[in-house]
């Protein structure tokens, strides 16, 4: 069992919007949960967004945090901290 303890509002996109509040929330390849929050923001968002919605990925919101879900999702490690190792090289910002 795991838990999350973080409630974010939306520092990208629409701060708003319902879809924008975090944490957002997948079930990944081999049935890994993750629930995710980011404090921050990406400065690359609008090229990942791009690769993402042209390669397939469907996004709910305009939050930079949805990218960071996608990519992890789409990351070929099969454990979570080497995904996350994979993803972090491909974001830029904090």
């Amino acid at each position: 069992m795991s838990a999350i303890g973080h409630l974010r509002y939306a520092t990208s996109g629409d701060p708003g919007s319902r879809q924008s509040i975090q944490p957002f929330e997948a079930v990944l390849r081999h049935d890994q949960q993750l629930a995710l929050v980011h404090n921050g923001n990406l400065t690359n968002d609008r090229p990942l967004r791009e690769r993402l919605q042209e390669s397939g990925a469907i996004f709910s919101s305009q939050s930079d945090t949805e990218i960071f879900l996608h990519l992890v999702a789409r990351a070929l490690a099969t454990e979570l901290p080497l995904k996350f190792r994979e993803v972090f090289a491909a974001i830029e910002g904090a």
